[in-house]
C-alpha cells in the first residue's frame, strides 16, 4: 500500500502548482480571463473542460510575483470568516485521487519534470503514465527532451478528449 505523500501536491515546488480541482483548466474559469493564464492555457489547444467536475472557482490566481505559480487566493491568505462557506460547500468535498495515491517521490518527479501549472496537474492525474515514467527514468534529469515533448503532446490530446 502507498503511503500518503509528505509534500503538498498542490504546491510541490520546482515551479509546479495545481488548481485543477478548482477549475484552472476549464475555459469557464475566471482565472483564464487573465492574459498570462490564457496564453499558458492556449498551449493545451483545448476549448473544453479538462476536469470532469467542471469547477470554475473565482479564487484561483497567481501566488507569486512572476505569475508562474497558481493556487487558491483565499487559502493563501488568512481566511476571512465569510470564506468558511466556500470551504464547507466546495473545497471540503473534492476528492483528489492523485493526492490519495501518489508518493512524495512521484509528486516530486512530476513537479521537477513539468515545472509549471499547465502540464504538472495533467501528469499527476495520469497516474499510470507518471508511475511508468518514474520507474523507467528514476529522475527527471534522465528523461530525454524528446520523451518530455511526447508526454506533453499526449497530455494535450488527453485534455482535448476530456473537453
Amino acid at each position: 500500500m502507498m503511503t500518503r505523500a509528505s509534500v503538498n501536491i498542490c504546491q510541490p515546488g520546482y515551479g509546479a502548482s495545481c488548481a485543477l480541482c478548482c477549475g484552472s483548466h476549464n475555459p469557464a474559469s475566471t482565472f483564464l480571463a487573465d492574459d498570462r493564464a490564457r496564453e499558458d492555457f492556449a498551449a493545451l489547444g483545448t476549448t473544453g473542460p479538462v476536469q470532469p467536475e467542471k469547477m470554475h472557482c473565482g479564487h484561483i490566481g497567481y501566488l507569486d510575483r512572476d505569475a508562474r505559480v497558481i493556487g487558491c487566493l483565499v487559502y493563501a491568505t488568512e481566511r476571512p470568516p465569510e470564506s468558511a462557506a466556500l470551504f464547507e460547500s466546495t473545497c471540503r468535498h473534492f476528492s483528489c485521487r492523485a493526492r490519495d495515491v501518489l508518493s512524495a517521490e512521484e509528486i516530486a518527479f512530476a513537479a521537477q519534470l513539468m515545472g509549471d501549472w499547465v502540464y504538472y496537474p495533467l501528469l499527476i492525474t495520469a497516474i499510470d503514465l507518471l508511475r511508468d515514467m518514474n520507474r523507467q527514468y528514476r529522475t527527471p534529469e534522465n528523461v530525454p527532451p524528446s520523451v518530455t515533448d511526447s508526454v506533453k503532446a499526449g497530455l494535450r490530446e488527453r485534455a482535448r478528449e476530456a473537453g
